[in-house]
C-alpha cells in the first residue's frame, strides 16, 4: 500500500517551476528505512543471478552514475535482504524512492499480479540482469527526464542495447530465491520530471507495459493502473460545489444543507487502493483553480502536497489483515519531492 503523485502542472505552466510530487509509504513491516545519498561518478552494481545460487548465472548490470541522487531505502543489514544479497556490495545504494539533481523522480510502489520476466526466459548470454530492486537507483543515477528514461525502457521490453550499448534483462531475484517459488515483492514503478511529465512502469503477463501517464500523475496499488482509470469513469458525478446550498423540501419540510461538501459523498475514505486513487485524483482536479493562482508561491505549494497526503494516510490499527495484527498495513513515512 503507497499512494504516489505530481501536481498537475500540463495545466498551469507556472508550476513546471516548482515540479512538487509526493507520496506515502505504507507498509505492514517494520523495515529499518535509510536515508541514501549517492553522489556523481559513483560506481554501481545491480543484483545478478551470479550474486545467488542459482543454475543459470548471470552478471548483474555495472555502471557509474551520470546523476547524483538522495533516497530512501531500506537498510539491508538488519532484515531479510541482507541475508539473500549479502555478495553484493552497494545495497545503500537500492532505493525505493528518490530524487535526482535533474529533477526526475522514481518511485516504486506495491502491486499484487505483478509477474517479472523469468530468468530462464533470458535470450542469450549476452545480457546483463537488472533486478526490480535496482530500478530507481539505475533511472535516477542516469536519467534526467522522462523522455529519455522512456526510449531504454522501450529498447530493454524490445530486447536491444540501451543508449550504453548493453542489453539489460529485468528480473526479480527474490522470485528465485531457493526459499520461494512466487513474487515476494511486486512492484510497479512511477517516474516524473522537471517538466511535469510522468511515465508508469508495471509487470504483467512477464512482460514490461510502460504508460505515459502525465495526464493523471497518480499511482496507488492494485488493481493494474488502467483499471483505476477506467473506474473513474464510475464517479463523474463527484464534485466541490455544494450540490443543494439552498436546502430543499422534503415531503412538508424545508431541510436545509448541514454545511458544504456532500458533494463528495460518494468518495470513500477506506485505505483501499481504489480509494485511495479517487480521492488523490478528484482533490488535484478540484484544486486546479487554486493552484493556477497560487504556482508562484512554493511554500503555499509544499503546504498543499502535505494537505493531499493528509487525504491517504493509513493510521496504525486501521488496516489490519486478522485481528492478532498489532497495526497491519499503516503510513511509515511520508515524502514531499521538488
Amino acid at each position: 500500500m503507497c499512494t504516489e503523485f505530481i501536481l498537475p502542472s500540463q495545466l498551469s505552466p507556472q508550476l513546471k517551476d516548482f515540479p512538487f510530487s509526493g507520496r506515502t509509504m505504507d507498509f505492514e513491516y517494520n523495515f529499518d528505512w535509510t536515508v541514501a545519498a549517492i553522489p556523481e561518478e559513483t560506481k554501481l552494481h545491480a543484483v545478478g543471478s551470479q550474486d545467488l545460487p542459482l543454475a543459470k548465472r548471470l552478471p548483474g548490470y555495472k555502471w557509474v552514475s551520470k546523476y547524483a541522487y538522495i533516497g530512501v531505502g531500506i537498510s539491508a543489514g538488519k532484515n531479510v535482504l541482507g541475508k539473500v544479497f549479502d555478495s553484493v556490495l552497494d545495497l545503500p545504494s537500492k532505493v525505493s524512492d528518490g530524487l535526482n539533481t535533474e529533477g526526475l523522480t522514481a518511485a516504486a510502489l506495491w502491486l499484487p499480479g505483478s509477474e517479472y520476466p523469468q530468468l530462464d526466459n533470458v535470450p542469450s548470454d549476452d545480457y546483463s540482469l537488472l533486478s526490480m530492486m535496482d530500478i530507481c537507483c539505475w533511472a535516477l543515477s542516469q536519467y534526467k527526464n522522462v523522455p529519455d528514461l522512456k526510449a531504454d525502457l522501450e529498447k530493454i521490453s524490445q530486447g536491444k542495447p540501451i543508449k550504453d550499448g548493453t542489453k539489460l534483462y529485468i528480473w526479480d531475484p527474490l522470485q528465485f530465491n531457493a526459499n520461494s517459488t512466487v513474487n515476494l515483492m511486486p512492484l510497479h514503478f512511477q517516474f516524473h520530471d522537471r517538466q511535469g511529465n510522468s511515465l508508469l512502469l508495471e509487470f504483467r503477463n512477464g512482460k514490461l507495459e510502460i504508460t505515459d501517464n502525465t495526464d493523471l500523475g497518480v499511482l496507488t496499488n492494485a488493481p493494474f493502473y488502467d483499471w483505476h482509470c477506467t473506474n473513474l469513469q464510475n464517479y463523474l458525478n463527484i464534485t466541490n460545489i455544494e450540490p443543494n446550498k439552498e436546502g430543499k423540501p422534503i415531503i412538508g419540510m424545508h431541510v436545509k444543507a448541514a454545511g458544504n461538501g456532500s458533494g463528495t459523498i460518494g468518495l470513500s475514505s477506506s485505505p483501499l487502493p481504489a480509494d485511495r486513487f479517487l480521492r488523490t485524483v478528484q482533490s488535484l482536479n478540484f484544486g486546479i483553480d487554486w493552484l493556477k493562482d497560487n504556482s508562484q508561491f512554493p511554500k503555499k505549494l509544499l503546504a498543499y502536497v502535505i494537505n493531499i497526503i493528509a487525504g491517504v494516510v493509513v493510521a496504525p490499527g486501521v488496516c489490519k489483515t486478522n485481528q492478532n495484527e498489532a497495526t497491519g498495513d499503516y503510513t511509515q513515512w511520508q515524502g514531499n519531492r521538488i
